[in-house]
């Protein structure tokens, strides 16, 4: 998970895995992200998909366009 501040004001909004859509509470700013990097894809599949470990990579690798990565 990784901690997510307003782009606009730095408020810690919270902490934040995957896409997200979040209003800032103090300045109205629209904080958003709809891409995942290959750490939080890694987190998603350990922790919330019911594979083996080799559907797992197979699934990362076919949705990152085979690019490379390891889990730590």
């Amino acid at each position: 998970m990784k901690e997510l501040r307003c782009n606009k004001c730095k408020k810690k909004l919270g902490m934040i895995l995957g896409a997200f859509s979040i209003q800032c509470p103090k300045c109205d700013e629209l904080n958003e992200s709809m891409l995942l990097d290959n750490e939080e894809l890694a987190e998603l599949i350990a922790f919330h998909l019911p594979l083996s470990s080799e559907k797992a990579f197979d699934f990362v690798n076919k949705i990152t366009d085979g690019k490379e990565m390891t889990l730590k």
